[in-house]
């Protein structure tokens, strides 16, 4: 009687048990399919969102470049670039866009609602994919500071360099003058030279025991006065170093001076500091002292273009250089964001460098469409081509 009991026991417990493991088993399907159709729908996502990214982009280009100047007059150019660009390609996906004009730029959102092929199994039914666009209009007076690495890592391409830079004032100057087209020089190296022609300046801390032997170099100031151009206290001139052969050339509008100039760029100077050559791109930019040459910000397009290796072989300190290299990169990277927040489109070339320094100077870069990389002395030729031809024309800025 027992083993009879004993057996209907067990034909009841597997019944139970087969019953549980029936409602993990479908639990637990459920679960795995809606992680593979998130993973699906998230694939779906993305790609719908580059396209969609790419039509308003395109969108907010053409508004710019009509100098649009109201929301409604950007809208009508918007809308037709979102119907060839996205509607056609995508009827089944209606964009919801909106746009603003404001401070010469034209700023465009799109968002569209796409439904999930499996996700709804968790209750996720749709997805929504949302992308902003911000174009800013040329403006009629250009100034371009081109900083240069001219260390001399770069004598093996010294001459391609000259023609790439060169190149970049032909684009903008076809004709060979043009008054509102301005470009600035900066070569560095461990220093910057300013010209012995400043040495009677009241930016310059020069003094008259050091007057005689100073051949144009100038250090830093103390931390952290390099991070922007706002302050006035004197740049401290160095002697008894060696000083990068070709000094600084401010902004001007003389082509003949400019490509003079290029012809008779030197790389003698084996150290580099990245920030002393960012700092004075941005002075050259600015109307304030030391370099004046400049426009008041948000009357003229101002650009940089900062082509580097991003590796500094000394540091910050106070006022030579001549230790914390280590820390050289923090200096650099902050004087890029404050350059961006200024309004200054900056383009970054990272030429024969590490993937690490790179990746640096694309963060500095104003976005990923400005930053730039240069294998070698023809990559260098083709990147500032490049940018030369945005240069003129609408770019996009967020």
């Amino acid at each position: 009687m027992n083993k009879i009991h004993n057996r209907f026991k067990f034909a009841a417990f597997a019944r139970k048990t087969h019953g549980t493991v029936a409602v993990l088993f479908a639990i637990l399907s459920v679960a795995v399919l809606g992680a593979a159709g998130i993973a699906v729908d998230f694939v779906k996502a993305s790609a719908a969102r580059s396209s969609l990214q790419g039509a308003l982009d395109s969108a907010v280009l053409a508004a710019a470049a009509a100098r649009v100047e109201t929301d409604q007059e950007a809208e009508t150019i918007i809308a037709k670039y979102m119907a060839a660009n996205w509607a056609a390609k995508h009827p089944e996906l209606d964009a919801q866009v909106s746009q603003v004009v404001e401070d010469e730029e034209v700023t465009g959102a799109a968002s569209v609602t796409m439904p999930t092929l499996i996700s709804g199994v968790l209750g996720i039914n749709t997805v929504e994919v949302s992308v902003t666009s911000t174009a800013t209009m040329a403006d009629n007076i250009i100034e371009v500071a081109m900083v240069i690495d001219n260390s001399s890592s770069m004598s093996s391409s010294l001459s391609l360099l000259k023609e790439a830079v060169e190149g970049v004032v032909d684009t903008l100057v076809p004709n060979g003058t043009n008054p509102d087209i301005r470009f600035a020089v900066i070569p560095y190296a461990a220093y910057v030279n300013v010209g012995l022609d400043n040495k009677d300046q009241s930016w310059l801390d020069l003094s008259a025991e050091d007057e005689a032997s100073w051949d144009g170099c100038v250090g830093s100031r103390n931390y952290p006065l390099e991070l922007d151009d706002s302050d006035s206290t004197p740049i401290p001139a160095v002697v008894d170093a060696l000083c990068n052969p070709t000094p600084l050339l401010p902004l001007t509008s003389d082509v003949d001076a400019v490509k003079s100039w290029i012809d008779g760029l030197e790389a003698r100077v084996s150290d580099t500091y990245t920030g002393a050559g960012l700092i004075w791109g941005w002075r050259a930019l600015s109307e304030a002292e030391p370099l004046t040459e400049a426009e008041p910000y948000g009357s003229a397009q101002k650009v940089l273009i900062f082509l580097s290796d991003a590796a500094s072989t000394v540091g910050p300190s106070y006022p030579r250089h001549n230790n914390e290299d280590d820390i050289a990169d923090n200096v650099w990277m902050a004087q890029c964001t404050n350059v961006k927040n200024q309004g200054i489109a900056l383009y970054t070339i990272a030429f024969d460098t590490s993937s690490h320094r790179r990746q640096l100077l694309a963060d500095c870069a104003t976005s990923s469409a400005h930053a730039y990389t240069a294998d070698d002395a023809t990559d260098l030729k083709d990147a500032f081509e490049a940018i030369a031809d945005q240069i003129r024309t609408p770019y996009l800025s967020h």
